[in-house]
């Protein structure tokens, strides 16, 4: 969970009112067909649509005690009403393209891609529940369980675990928030040609972000993954300025003084660094590992 908390996530306003709609059409029929003999729910449901909406946020608060309580035959009329998959595919990917996340927040190391076909608007991201309507049921449509994610994340890592108070949620908290860095040995930059890069990903122990590491895997996909980008990061900004002069030769530079020399390296790497530069600010794919990286060894971006 590599992200920034993203005020995109929020959703926005229009989606909401798609999804109200939704419920509208759908509330009043599902409710019909339910048999409920608990006082505990029959009169919200009489009073109106709002309250039940309301019950619906605190479901999850007492999620343990309502299993206890209720048979499978309302669990299973529970999870039609908020069925997610009576939702048109036309509201889920509206949903992911109003959002704007560019990357997936779980791993940051794939792009999400909105494009159009014949079918209308399409997404290459998955629209994962962060808590899974399998286990909760009554979330199945909160737009605020809706996490726009790369089908590696959603499909072969998360997949329908359970996530309450487990991992961190990208609503809430990002791994900066945590003390989460990248880190590599203190040796790297004296050895930078010809080994391989060792880094690790430091944390403070929150029990949260070990078991968000773990369930997707990110300590092994980025140490398997990304050493030759940190490599060469690292050769381009740190060695590439001073090579380049010396293809250039000494014809152009002989009359420069040594400060006048540096200037020139120093405006080399400024551009060289541009390209992390922007990837750091505008959250592309690896760009927390960079700043670490770049900030471990005090390169300035």
């Amino acid at each position: 969970m590599l992200y920034n908390k993203n005020k995109n996530l929020k959703g926005k306003k229009g989606l909401n009112l798609k999804i109200e709609e939704w419920n509208e059409e759908n509330f009043e029929e599902k409710l019909k067909k339910l048999d409920i003999d608990s006082d505990f729910l029959k009169l919200p449901i009489k009073e109106s649509k709002e309250k039940l909406k309301g019950l619906k946020e605190k479901l999850f608060d007492y999620s343990d005690i309502i299993t206890e309580l209720l048979d499978n035959n309302f669990i299973t009329s529970i999870s039609e009403i908020f069925s997610y998959d009576n939702l048109k595919d036309d509201y889920r990917h509206d949903l992911i393209s109003e959002m704007g996340i560019r990357v997936c927040p779980y791993c940051q190391r794939n792009y999400i891609t909105n494009y159009i076909n014949e079918k209308g608007d399409r997404t290459t991201a998955d629209l994962d529940h962060f808590y899974p309507k399998s286990l909760y049921p009554y979330l199945a449509l909160s737009l605020y369980n809706f996490i726009p994610s790369c089908q590696i994340c959603n499909s072969r890592f998360k997949g329908s675990k359970d996530t309450y108070d487990k991992i961190i949620n990208p609503y809430k908290n990002s791994f900066d928030d945590k003390g989460v860095k990248f880190e590599t040995s203190e040796t790297l930059i004296e050895n930078i040609l010809g080994t391989d890069i060792e880094f690790n990903i430091r944390f403070k122990n929150h029990d949260n972000v070990i078991d968000t590491i773990k369930m997707f895997g990110l300590d092994k996909v980025y140490k398997t993954s990304h050493n030759a980008y940190i490599r060469n990061m690292l050769e381009n900004i740190e060695k590439s300025p001073n090579k380049y002069i010396e293809n250039l030769g000494d014809n152009i530079f002989s009359e420069l003084t040594s400060e006048e020399r540096n200037e020139v390296i120093r405006s080399f790497k400024e551009i060289v660094k541009e390209p992390y530069k922007h990837r750091i600010e505008e959250g592309e794919p690896l760009g927390k590992l960079t700043k670490d990286i770049l900030d471990e060894f005090g390169i300035d971006i």
